[in-house]
């Protein structure tokens, strides 16, 4: 489908940014694509953040719980919240 499309092609755009060591544009192609995003898209915005900045990873775990449940979110979240201490 379109949608499946659409995610696979903004799951790409953040893969290369994460690969390039850009998290903030990763965090920023998420945010203007994340209507086309899902949760493979959104687990590799964070992905791309832990490295450049825990802050932005922690954010966009809140806002993953919020979204998709609980899960392995909180796992991760306790996971970056360690790797800030």
């Amino acid at each position: 489908s379109d949608s499946d499309f659409d995610a696979a092609v903004v799951g790409a755009m953040v893969n290369a940014c994460a690969l390039g060591q850009a998290w903030e544009l990763a965090v920023a192609t998420w945010q203007i694509h994340h209507g086309h995003s899902n949760e493979v898209v959104h687990r590799s915005a964070i992905a791309a953040c832990e490295l450049g900045s825990w802050q932005m990873a922690l954010a966009l775990l809140q806002i993953y719980h919020h979204r998709y449940g609980t899960g392995t979110a909180g796992t991760a979240i306790a996971t970056v919240a360690a790797m800030a201490a």
